[in-house]
């Protein structure tokens, strides 16, 4: 750790003087020397900053080689687990390795494109590929840490992360709309913040659910609730309201909840309508909820330009005349914004062009660069993993997690979320959370939940 401050002191030095490619050499040592130390810090550190800062930080490029910050970081943290595994090093505990090994085939599949089906120069072309490299770039930190370190950071400090991040995007919305920095919605509600916070404001939800439910840390859930509330209000994203209302149910449904219901309904219910109350006044009085209202009664609007322009991306990108493009893609390197077009204003125009729309669906969007081969290498460990969660169920901390996973996967059905780090992070680091401690055997009953299975057991005795 000494060396890793000695570089990035140097580089800093580097920089200062104007050697921007010297310091880029010394501050990637420093990097790849903490990697090789703590290999899922570079990632988590991605995770908490994609949170916070968004797309803002996701363009981050490094001065001098004009380089993502994100892919760089997730490159190291990549790095310094496989080195960990070469050098025999890991944590006890099993699943890890198998999580990362299952993206193996989509990261080898992504250079297939790169190589053979790039249609124009290298950088647009990675640029695309990488929706393919993701996944593994993220998934290796996991194959060195135990299941149990895993669980026990996210039960102590997971929901930190989500509140130090959600509490920076409401900040950001907050100061948007002070300052007048807003945008009209195609159905005439203001949006003061863009999608990809919909992501830890959404979590911030779902956290202060849990925590209320099986660690009775009241203030701070009603906290966190208000935060995310007021986050997702500032967005206005309608796929985000059905999303959540989705993952919601989800979390009800698992975890020992349902049987805490069962043990005592009537305060169930109690706390059931005191929360309705306080949402239907929320959403009934206050201009960000009414705003919210009408924006998801919006939802299936087929008059809405947005909607119906989404529509008929989707069509174009599914329709494939050519057999070997049905099951290898169209390739890579053909993206929306070389179309030189604003889609927003000339819609037809931008459907009729030769390049590609980002039909705003990530599942759409594989299949449109890797075809079906692509599809099946994305969809069927990701649907392991979540079998695997499922199984899981009955623990809270897995519960959670698979609630936030339903949620981001409903939201890449709507958005451009799998296709950068910056959004994509935040589906694939809790789906490898999740994941680690299920498949990894840790979710026999914690003390936490021993005491409240053992609490809905006393009062479900007859008295």
């Amino acid at each position: 750790m000494a060396g890793a401050v000695l570089l990035g002191a140097a580089a800093g030095a580097a920089y200062a003087v104007g050697e921007l490619e010297i310091g880029f050499v010394l501050a990637a040592a420093a990097v790849l020397a903490v990697s090789v130390c703590w290999p899922m810090a570079p990632t988590a550190l991605t995770f908490l900053l994609a949170g916070a800062l968004g797309s803002f930080a996701g363009h981050w490029i490094v001065p001098g080689v004009t380089l993502p910050v994100f892919e760089l970081l997730l490159a190291a943290g990549a790095i310094g687990a496989a080195l960990a595994l070469l050098r025999g090093w890991r944590e006890r505990g099993r699943g890890g390795t198998l999580i990362a090994s299952i993206w193996v085939p989509a990261a080898i599949y992504a250079l297939f494109l790169l190589v053979f089906l790039n249609k124009r120069d290298l950088i647009p072309g990675a640029r695309e590929a990488i929706l393919l490299g993701y996944p593994l770039l993220i998934a290796l930190p996991f194959a060195v840490v135990s299941p149990a370190r895993v669980r026990s950071f996210f039960e102590a400090h997971g929901w930190q992360l989500v509140a130090l991040a959600s509490a920076a995007a409401v900040i950001t919305g907050i100061y948007n709309s002070a300052i007048d920095n807003t945008v009209e919605t195609s159905t005439g509600q203001l949006r003061a913040l863009p999608g990809e916070y919909t992501a830890p404001l959404a979590a911030a939800v779902l956290t202060a659910a849990w925590l209320a439910v099986y660690r009775s840390r009241y203030i701070v859930a009603g906290a966190l609730a208000v935060l995310g509330a007021v986050g997702l209000l500032l967005i206005n994203q309608r796929s985000a309201y059905l999303a959540l209302v989705i993952a919601l149910i989800v979390f009800a449904a698992t975890g020992p909840l349902p049987a805490m219901i069962r043990a005592r309904p009537k305060t169930a219910l109690r706390t059931a309508l005191v929360l309705g109350v306080l949402l239907v006044v929320l959403l009934a009085v206050t201009p960000l909820g009414r705003d919210g209202v009408a924006r998801f009664g919006a939802l299936f609007d087929s008059s809405d330009d947005n909607y119906s322009f989404r529509e008929r991306a989707v069509r174009k990108a599914l329709k494939k005349d050519d057999a070997g493009e049905v099951i290898l893609g169209t390739g890579v390197g053909l993206q929306r914004t070389d179309l030189g077009v604003d889609y927003t204003t000339d819609m037809a125009e931008a459907l009729s062009s030769s390049l590609r729309l980002e039909p705003h669906n990530s599942y759409v969007t594989i299949y449109q660069r890797a075809g079906v081969i692509g599809v099946i290498l994305i969809l069927a460990p990701l649907a392991f993993l979540i079998w695997k969660m499922l199984r899981a169920r009955r623990d809270e901390l897995v519960a959670l997690l698979l609630s936030f996973v339903v949620f981001m996967a409903i939201m890449a059905t709507f958005n451009v979320v799998l296709e950068n780090s910056f959004y994509g992070i935040w589906f694939w680091f809790p789906l490898f959370t999740g994941a680690l401690i299920a498949i990894g055997g840790e979710t026999a009953a914690p003390a936490s939940r021993a005491a409240v299975d053992s609490r809905a057991a006393v009062d479900a005795r007859p008295r």
